[in-house]
């Protein structure tokens, strides 16, 4: 007997599959909104460790660009308190291979540093000393702005090495290196003697009273600068009480490489390479600067951050402002993916005052901004209605106008003769044909004139309606295009037809703003070659102004030596006087005495006679002998004074001169300026 088989057994079965089959397709395929999931997967891996951000400073002007490192130093700050990213330095996201190359050399570092340390526990201290070593070399080569306490600490443990090996003498060398660039360095009694622990001591005394001074300037200026590890500020930065040593500097800014140098007091000038990826920061930053509160703002931005492969971008435009010396910024957070903007930003700072700095970027860093539903929300800045676009519709809708009045007379005329062709006998040919050529031609120019009508009259509406920007007032706007939800197909053609309408809207306003920053570019251009060549000139005046005081000093300062020689001189006559009188004070007492002499012998020959006539010639002959030195002696008198009588007056005429010569010389030149 055949088995009873139950007709519904077998659909059952395959109903009951059919569900289950498509239950499991319903959980395991993700719907069709939602993320693919390589998306998900990479949301969840950034969730773990934060997103991938770096900061962008947009100059716009000279005073922006002085500051340009104290706006990145402070958003990066701002970023790491928030505590919820990955912040990578503008100098690393940049410059990838350079960052590479940098972290490797630390991780070589944090090994050799362990080989030392488990060296160091074996009593080995030659290995010890070689590991460390070997650890301090490739610290000089990471990026010091971070690492410098990891410098600090191998040298100390490379020092502590040779203590523990008794090799006093290359202990102290270290010591004396890590204390100048530390004075507050640690040397633990583990590892070093106390001999040496007072000479550290002795060291530290001497690093504390140091006076040495270091300048620090960048090509670019306005990098942040690193001096030891410690943060020193914009460049030009000086930094003082610096021992002689040669300290560790480094220095950073957005769009060229990192840079380090060693140097001791005095001056030390550091030149930026350009970044690795140079050609497209310039390019972000050039798109940005012409579009600052546009679409082509967040698309350049984006650029940027899809080719340094990071996950969020804080992007700050920054210009001098008209209060005083404070900044306006311009601050967004962007989503690189798609560009919306998780957070936004606009106000006045002073960049010298790091707590405004600080409140201005933690408003960055919060919760991130909502969606338009799932389209990136933007802030862009509104440019109002176009003054040709208003121009163009209503000329447009007058010339329509007019064209459908044309073509209503027409009309009419060719409506006219048509009633005549029809009410003309056959006979009267003449008029028949007449009347049909004209009231064709009048029905064609009819029909011209309603199609240009309607055209010119439908163009002039739609640029009327498309030119309603608002009043420039800044706006979250969804990416145009984009979808609502609602399954009506007329109301989805409608919303795009709007988001068309908007975007060309958009376009012809950003043109317009364009040409009014090229505008404004220009005058800005030409006020600065008139400051420039005001600044040249008025360089130029106080540069004649200082040469013309220097000369008129230089003229005094000779005058008075003149005068002091000219007294000098007369003192010099005063004194030659004084001594030709006591010469002759002198002649006179001789020729005093020798008259009392003749007088006595002439009393002695009174007593023994008359004089004898050889007496008579001597006394002759001396009387001219000296009548001549006399006449001889006044005679060299003379020729003396007129001589320096003479110079005298050679000297006074040089300087009259001289004097004539510079006031014509100065005249000459305040004529030219005066011309000029």
């Amino acid at each position: 007997m055949r088995p009873m088989v139950r007709p519904s057994s077998r659909p059952a079965s395959l109903a009951l599959q059919c569900f289950v089959a498509l239950l499991v397709v319903a959980l395991v395929r993700p719907p069709v909104a939602q993320a693919s999931p390589p998306q998900f997967l990479t949301a969840v891996s950034l969730g773990a460790s934060g997103p991938r951000i770096a900061v962008v400073v947009v100059s716009q002007d000279l005073r922006a660009s002085q500051q340009q490192g104290a706006l990145e130093g402070a958003a990066e700050a701002a970023l790491e308190r928030a505590a919820r990213f990955t912040v990578i330095p503008v100098h690393d996201a940049f410059n990838p291979t350079a960052a590479k190359k940098q972290e490797a050399r630390l991780e070589e570092s944090r090994a050799s540093m362990k080989a030392g340390r488990h060296a160091l526990d074996d009593l080995d201290n030659v290995k010890a000393t070689e590991a460390f070593t070997q650890a301090l070399q490739a610290l000089q080569e990471a990026d010091l702005s971070r690492n410098f306490p990891a410098l600090l600490e191998a040298w100390t443990m490379k020092a502590a090495g040779h203590a523990t090996g008794g090799e006093n003498g290359p202990a102290k060398k270290d010591i004396e290196a890590v204390v100048a660039l530390a004075p507050k360095a640690e040397f633990s009694p583990t590892y070093f003697p106390p001999d040496l622990i007072k000479f550290a001591e002795a060291q530290r005394k001497f690093a504390a009273n140091a006076k040495g001074e270091l300048l620090v300037r960048t090509e670019p200026p306005g990098a942040r600068v690193w001096v030891d590890g410690t943060f020193r500020g914009v460049s030009p930065v000086t930094v003082a009480g610096l021992t002689g040593a040669k300290h560790f500097i480094a220095a950073s800014e957005g769009g060229y490489a990192f840079a380090q140098s060693q140097a001791g007091p005095g001056e030390e000038v550091l030149s930026l390479a350009a970044a690795e990826i140079g050609p497209g920061w310039k390019k972000a930053i050039t798109e940005i600067k012409k579009d600052p509160e546009g679409s082509t703002r967040d698309s350049a931005a984006q650029a940027l951050g899809k080719a340094a492969q990071l996950d969020q971008l804080v992007v700050v435009l920054a210009k001098k402002s008209l209060a005083g010396e404070q900044l306006d910024l311009i601050a967004l957070r962007l989503e690189v993916r798609d560009g919306h903007n998780a957070s936004f930003r606009a106000g006045t700072v002073n960049p010298g005052d790091p707590e405004q700095l600080a409140t201005f970027f933690d408003g960055l860093t919060g919760k991130d901004a909502r969606r338009d539903g799932k389209d990136p929300v933007h802030h862009f800045k509104g440019g109002g209605s176009s003054q040709v676009k208003t121009i163009a519709g209503i000329s447009l809708l007058g010339f329509g106008a007019a064209a459908l009045i044309t073509g209503g007379v027409f009309g009419i005329l060719a409506s006219d003769q048509a009633s005549i062709y029809r009410t003309t006998p056959q006979t009267q040919t003449v008029i028949s044909a007449n009347a049909k050529s004209s009231g064709t031609a009048f029905a064609a120019v009819a029909d011209i004139s309603y199609i240009v009508g309607l055209l010119a009259a439908g163009t002039g509406g739609v640029l009327l309606i498309t030119n309603n920007g608002g009043g420039g007032a800044e706006e979250a706007t969804s990416a145009p295009g984009a979808k609502k939800g609602g399954t009506d197909d007329a109301k989805r053609r409608e919303l795009d037809r709007k988001a068309a309408e908007d975007r060309r809207a958009a376009e012809e306003r950003a043109r317009e703003d364009e040409r009014r920053r090229e505008e404004e570019r220009k005058r800005e251009e030409d006020r600065k070659k008139e400051g420039d060549s005001k600044a040249a000139d008025d360089k130029r005046r106080e540069e004649e102004e200082e040469a013309r005081k220097k000369e008129e000093e230089e003229a005094r300062k000779k005058e008075e030596e003149a005068s002091s020689k000219k007294l000098t001189k007369k003192e010099r006559e005063a004194l030659e006087k004084k001594k030709r009188d006591e010469e002759k004070q002198a002649a006179a007492e001789e020729k005093k005495r020798l008259e009392e002499e003749e007088r006595a012998k002439k009393a002695e020959e009174k007593k023994g006679g008359k004089l004898t006539r050889k007496q008579r010639e001597e006394e002759e002959r001396r009387k001219k002998e000296e009548e001549e030195q006399a006449k001889l002696k006044a005679e060299e008198e003379a020729r003396l004074k007129a001589e320096a009588e003479a110079q005298q007056r050679k000297k006074d005429e040089e300087e009259r001169k001289k004097r004539e010569k510079e006031e014509k010389r100065r005249k000459e030149a305040e004529d030219d300026l005066r011309n000029f």
